[in-house]
């Protein structure tokens, strides 16, 4: 994962992604930490019989989270963030876009974590499927609300 986001900014075929910057950086880290823990849990999981999945829906609550307050600062590129064809054309939608949506993985990712922590575990397999599904529907129609948005008040001036 690491050596990937290395060649990543080469990828970009107009040169938005800056592999030096800190909010890269972060990303960077926060993603191979968040496959080191579901490694090592997966791994004490199969050690330990009858653990229950309760920490990976705490690791991916933390990633999702971690994930919602990254999405604010992210810049127009092709490879990460909320990437619709509607915000790949307007650096208004993207940034709207990436606000909300940002803001709803934040949510999503710390009721993820409360619900892990509550809910029993077997109740619990599903639930992160469907938060994500969702989540992800709605940012991809908040994209294209706020696109048409956008467009009817060119056509107005």
């Amino acid at each position: 994962m690491a050596f990937f986001f290395t060649i990543l900014p080469y990828l970009d075929p107009k040169r938005r992604l800056d592999s030096s910057s800190v909010n890269f950086q972060k990303l960077r880290l926060a993603m191979v930490a968040m496959l080191g823990g579901l490694l090592a849990y997966g791994l004490y999981m199969g050690l330990h019989p009858g653990t229950t999945s309760r920490g990976i829906t705490v690791l991916l609550g933390l990633f999702l989270a971690f994930m919602g307050n990254y999405l604010t600062t992210v810049q127009p590129n092709y490879f990460v963030g909320i990437r619709t064809p509607w915000t790949l054309e307007s650096p208004t939608v993207w940034a709207r876009t990436h606000r909300i949506g940002g803001m709803v993985f934040c949510l999503v990712g710390v009721l993820l974590i409360g619900l892990a922590l509550i809910v029993p575990a077997r109740q619990m397999n599903l639930v992160p499927v469907g938060l994500i599904l969702l989540t992800t529907a709605f940012c991809y129609g908040y994209s294209y609300f706020v696109f048409r948005q956008e467009e009817q008040r060119r056509n107005v001036v």
